[in-house]
């Protein structure tokens, strides 16, 4: 077929090698099209396990239990309880940061001054 060149004249391209092209084209767009697919379902099973966790406190003690080793649950309980969200945040990624034994040190730590504060 005929088409306007980057002169302005007229040139002639083949039809055959646009074709190629476009096929290429629509299997990529195709492939991407069910990537995007399974990156918002991965996205939206995420955020459905982020509603309890900011939703209930009882969750977040689990959470912090969980980082700590062996130690009772009225450590992480008390002071799951008297914080607010973000700073749980802030102890819950400290305490995936270093090891169980100094959170556990850690949490008792701050447990007993906010205890001597308050």
């Amino acid at each position: 077929f005929h088409r306007y060149g980057p002169s302005g004249s007229i040139t002639q391209i083949d039809g055959l090698c646009v074709l190629a092209i476009n096929a290429v084209n629509e299997k990529m767009i195709l492939a991407l099209w069910f990537w995007y697919i399974f990156l918002t379902i991965v996205t939206a099973i995420h955020l459905l396990m982020r509603v309890p966790i900011l939703l209930s406190k009882y969750v977040r003690t689990l959470l912090l239990q969980d980082l700590m080793y062996n130690s009772p649950c009225t450590e992480a309980r008390e002071l799951v309880y008297s914080s607010n969200l973000g700073d749980w945040f802030v102890l819950y990624q400290v305490g995936r940061n270093i090891s169980c034994r100094v959170f556990q040190d850690l949490v008792i730590d701050i447990r007993r001054k906010l205890h001597s504060s308050a």
